[in-house]
């Protein structure tokens, strides 16, 4: 499973879901998770250090939002509260901050 960034600095550009945690951000210690930097996409500075987790166990994916402060939306529904998980499927639309994707196989 992947990321394609819809909108950002690089349209097109996929990240890879690994299984275990993925924590999307910018931050410069993943703490044992794989880093989805985003750094590079958010030309704005909309996504927060440590901005949410994506947690890939098998077929199941989920994503929860780590307080971050411009929010994590999916398919542009309401945002998640901190800690709470939504599962992801292929074809999601996600929104960090001003930088928008798409959950691809």
């Amino acid at each position: 499973m992947k990321l394609k960034v819809l909108k950002g600095a690089k349209p097109g550009r996929e990240f890879t879901i690994l299984e275990g945690e993925n924590l999307l951000g910018r931050a410069l210690d993943a703490k044992g998770c794989n880093l989805i930097d985003l750094a590079d996409e958010d030309l704005d500075q909309k996504i927060s250090n440590e901005h949410a987790l994506i947690e890939k166990h098998g077929s199941s994916v989920k994503i929860r939002d780590l307080g971050s402060l411009n929010g994590t939306y999916v398919n542009s529904q309401n945002r998640l509260s901190e800690g709470n998980e939504i599962d992801l499927k292929n074809g999601d639309r996600l929104i960090l901050g001003k930088t928008a994707f798409v959950v691809t196989e």
